[in-house]
């Protein structure tokens, strides 16, 4: 098996929501940049998070102790600073 191999099935599924949210922040980002949104992109990058809770909770499985929030703000300071620092650069260029 080769390292690479080994990295990706040693990730843990908190590592699986962080990358998750961080392509979906992405996507989310030239979505709204695609659709020439202005504050309706908000509403747009919202709705992605919230898709991105579904996917983690119900297709990832993931149960994560983290207290009673941990799987909504788990990996979110990732997601808004990627989705709106990219959504911005999109924008202005």
């Amino acid at each position: 098996m080769a390292s690479n191999e080994r990295a990706i099935l040693s990730l843990t599924k908190s590592d699986i929501v962080y990358w998750l949210r961080f392509c979906l922040a992405i996507i989310s980002a030239l979505l709204s940049a695609f659709l020439r949104l202005g504050i309706e992109g908000l509403a747009v990058g919202a709705v992605i998070y919230f898709i991105s809770y579904i996917l983690a909770r119900f297709v990832i499985k993931t149960n994560i102790d983290l207290g009673r929030y941990g799987l909504y703000i788990l990996g979110l300071v990732t997601y808004l600073a990627t989705w709106f620092t990219l959504w911005i650069y999109y924008i202005l260029f």
